[in-house]
């Protein structure tokens, strides 16, 4: 049977991606219609079922650099990718596979959610893809989440520029809704965040995705501009939380964020005080900590 799906895995963390993947995906990959490709800096990662590749980084590669190695390698017309923190749900792959079969659609997709975890875990979820939690609709939506996405193989390698160091979702949704790429989701590819943090080193990486973003957005840009993106910043935590909570609402998910509500605030200040710092000073290092 012909190869249909290439999942690509990015990730470094120590234990690897979750049991839940293989047992999704365990099907798929004996019978062929699907592989799947691990890229990781952990030199002992190993492949654990067959149909199974492991493509081994350099130590310090990020996500979006190991992304990019794993759309290379990959050989299915329909690439899915997510990262070491998630497990689909059952039917996943199969809900991504039939809606390919009967939509022209550059990018497919499905919502996220979460089952279980600390609070400090429940708050990066929310904070991360809280968007995502909505069972809407199957139908055309302008985005689709990070860790739950599947392009045309072909469409995909057409948006990306011959010197892309990685894929960077914001910047590549942005270029292919730009040139008419129809973005669909599919409520039935259902991915749950299982990602299991300490929240310090979450506050640590919400600093310094708001400095990533703050930098990115004020590139060749006046001070004046710098100064006053700098000065509104104090003003993301509101905002943000206005919206998590407008999102955890609608998806019946209000509860969760109040009992989280302090681990929340504390990482849209981090994520404050980043976008300041960037806003400032520019990125800095900040990319090369998303791994």
């Amino acid at each position: 049977m012909a190869l249909r799906l290439s999942v690509v895995v990015a990730g470094s963390r120590p234990q690897g991606p979750p049991e839940g993947l293989f047992r999704a995906l365990h099907s798929l990959l004996q019978s062929g219609d699907a592989e799947l490709l691990i890229v990781t800096a952990r030199p002992e990662a190993q492949a654990p079922w067959p149909g199974t590749r492991v493509i081994t980084c350099v130590r310090g590669t990020t996500v979006p650099a190991m992304r990019l190695a794993g759309v290379c390698a990959a050989s299915a017309p329909l690439i899915a990718v997510t990262e070491d923190f998630c497990a689909p749900a059952e039917g996943w792959a199969e809900a991504l596979l039939e809606a390919r079969e009967r939509l022209d659609a550059s990018v497919l997709g499905g919502p996220v959610a979460r089952h279980c975890g600390s609070s400090a875990e429940w708050a990066l979820t929310f904070i991360e893809y809280g968007r995502y939690f909505r069972r809407e609709p199957e139908g055309q939506v302008t985005d689709l989440p990070s860790i739950n996405v599947a392009y045309d193989a072909e469409r995909l390698r057409a948006a990306l520029p011959a010197s892309a160091k990685g894929i960077f979702e914001v910047e590549l949704h942005t270029w292919m809704r730009a040139h008419g790429g129809c973005f669909w989701r599919v409520p039935g590819a259902l991915m749950l965040d299982e990602n299991k943090t300490l929240l310090g080193c979450a506050t640590r990486t919400q600093y310094h995705h708001g400095r990533l973003f703050g930098g990115g957005r004020v590139q060749g840009r006046s001070l004046w501009v710098r100064l006053a993106r700098a000065a509104v910043a104090p003003a993301v935590p509101a905002m943000l939380l206005g919206r998590i909570m407008r999102e955890a609402g609608a998806a019946g998910q209000l509860g969760k964020v109040l009992r989280c509500l302090p681990a929340l605030l504390l990482l849209l200040g981090a994520w404050s005080i980043g976008e300041a710092v960037g806003s400032l000073f520019g990125p800095g290092q900040s990319g090369e900590r998303w791994t």
